[in-house]
């Protein structure tokens, strides 16, 4: 379940938002709001949501504002910002800060749904990347090792004679050796 955190001055719009919204049915669920993006703050680095939508004008902090600091300090947040200005200056902001959807106000639940699919997609792909390189990563250890004691049993069998090609190999190899008797 991803968890949505909504920031909105107005809170007929927070209201509406955390109930018409059919939230289990997009596998998500509202876990706190704001009525600023100062109050955001506080309360966003101790849910850790997964997306926050918020509107662009309100006092205090807007949600450009917010938006940079959130790329900032929280990038695998997905932002998806409301505003009823339809100005070409808060959408190229809003780029600029990794935001992933820019939704006009009024707007319909289907717009919003689809702003949410979006950073659930997104999500889910880097969760799935996440684990692939993670599966990469303890795969290569495994073969480091494998190929470790190829090499050490090359250098016992005098196949590899040559010392600058040993040591070539051992740090390649993150092989270091303190003290050792042959």
């Amino acid at each position: 379940m991803y968890k949505v955190f909504i920031v909105d001055d107005e809170p007929s719009v927070r209201n509406g938002l955390t109930r018409i919204i059919g939230w289990d049915h997009l596998g998500c669920a509202v876990v706190g709001e704001a009525e600023d993006g100062i109050e955001a703050l506080e309360r966003i680095p101790l849910l850790r949501p997964d997306i926050v939508i918020s509107d662009i004008k309100m006092p205090g902090m807007d949600g450009i504002a917010l938006a940079r600091y959130l790329s900032r300090d929280f990038p695998g947040i997905k932002v998806i910002l409301l505003t009823g200005y339809a100005e070409f200056p808060y959408a190229r902001a809003a780029v600029k800060y990794g935001v992933i959807d820019f939704v006009l106000k009024p707007t319909s639940n289907e717009n919003i749904e689809k702003a949410v699919g979006k950073a659930i997609e997104l999500l889910a792909g880097e969760t799935e990347n996440a684990n692939r390189l993670k599966a990469l990563e303890e795969k290569t250890i495994q073969d480091l090792a494998i190929i470790q004691e190829k090499f050490l049993i090359d250098v016992m069998n005098n196949v590899i004679v040559d010392p600058d090609v040993i040591r070539q190999h051992m740090d390649r190899l993150s092989i270091h050796f303190t003290n050792y008797y042959v």
